[in-house]
């Protein structure tokens, strides 16, 4: 060839000095909880998360889904229209969430991007600035998360060197519960009251008096009685102080 021409591909320049960069440490059958926390207590515009696989992109993009988040996929099984209609959708913010895998890591000029998520922890160190590069673009800032479990001390470590800095450790915030309201008895008095007011007439009861509660411990509360209320004729004679007729025994 003669005179060739010379080429040059100048590689994707990544700036990591407007992201904030922070590792949550969690195990793996907790990390959907705390992707939710995160998202709620962060509230992001626009979000990337990361996996490692497409098939770990469409169960976490199907659970966020089921959660009533805003989220779709995105990895390299969908057509070109497919992944340009995704796209399209999240530049104008009709999508809050994409979920994807290494594809979207590089390539992609997104703006508005405001955090990035390391759902599964990268690979290599180039996997990693090229992914949190999704934010923190045009001298804006963003904030990038690794989710970490023990057993991938190792290769953050990895990462913290080949970027040759020291990623901060992060906890989620819990949000306090309600506290239980604490009942007095004047307030247990009132209940019981409503709750008369609101039984029928057959279960409501009137306070007793003194001579009726008296009265009550003999013949019960409801006036009622070990003893018959009919009375023999003798009886009801003695009572009145009628003269009782004695009767002939028959011999």
């Amino acid at each position: 060839m003669n005179e060739p021409a010379e080429i040059t591909i100048e590689a994707e320049n990544v700036t990591l000095d407007t992201i904030h960069q922070v590792v949550y440490r969690t195990a793996e059958e907790a990390k959907l909880d705390k992707l939710c926390s995160y998202i709620n207590e962060k509230c992001p515009y626009l979000m990337m998360v990361f996996c490692s696989t497409r098939e770990r992109v469409i169960k976490l993009t199907m659970e966020l889904a089921a959660r009533g988040y805003l989220v779709d996929e995105f990895h390299g099984e969908l057509t070109q229209t497919q992944r340009t209609l995704v796209m399209k959708r999240f530049r104008e913010a009709k999508l809050q969430i994409i979920v994807t895998t290494d594809i979207a890591a590089r390539g992609l000029d997104i703006e508005g991007v405001t955090h990035v998520v390391n759902y599964d922890i990268p690979r290599t160190v180039t996997d990693y600035i090229h992914r949190i590069g999704r934010t923190g673009r045009a001298g804006r800032e963003g904030e990038a998360v690794t989710f970490v479990s023990d057993r991938q001390q190792e290769q953050l470590r990895r990462i913290e060197a080949g970027i040759k800095a020291h990623i901060r450790r992060e906890s989620l915030k819990k949000r306090p519960e309600k506290p239980k309201k604490e009942v007095s008895f004047k307030e247990q008095d009132g209940a019981e009251s409503r709750r008369n007011k609101s039984a029928g007439p057959e279960k409501r009861r009137k306070p007793l008096t003194r001579a009726k509660a008296k009265a009550a411990a003999h013949s019960g509360r409801d006036n009622r009685s070990s003893r018959s209320k009919k009375t023999r004729p003798g009886a009801k004679a003695a009572e009145i102080g009628a003269p009782i007729k004695k009767r002939n025994k028959r011999r």
